[in-house]
């Protein structure tokens, strides 16, 4: 993972909080959270549910990332995602990308519809 993050994030990549996260957090939950990996690519998917609707649970996939020119590699692990999804009976599955990288045809291929509307309020100075 530390590999990949710093080819596809060089300047902003943290990798002491980045293997603390996966350490600490996402591999000692396995309840909450989905990790999966290639050899070019890694998922994270979380599962979570809205206090007023306790058993409709969604997942979302938190972080996807893929080594240069290996994107394709990703669908693999996203449809095991929602095939997680679905044993674990979640009612939604979701996946947003804040990248410059058109995320179109891979989720075509999964057959999602796209979410809107989707609305952010940028707090960097």
């Amino acid at each position: 993972m530390w590999g990949l993050f710093k080819r596809r994030y060089p300047n902003n990549y943290d990798a002491v909080t980045s293997d603390a996260w996966m350490s600490e957090v996402v591999l000692k939950a396995p309840k909450m959270f989905y990790a999966a990996r290639t050899d070019d690519a890694f998922l994270v998917a979380l599962i979570t549910s809205p206090p007023w609707l306790p058993d409709d649970y969604e997942v979302y996939v938190t972080v996807v990332c893929a080594d240069h020119g290996k994107v394709w590699q990703t669908l693999p692990l996203l449809r095991s995602s929602v095939e997680w999804a679905r044993r674990r009976r979640a009612v939604s599955w979701h996946f947003q990308s804040d990248t410059l990288n058109d995320i179109g045809p891979l989720m075509r291929r999964l057959g999602a519809c796209v979410q809107k509307p989707r609305y952010k309020i940028d707090l960097t100075p």
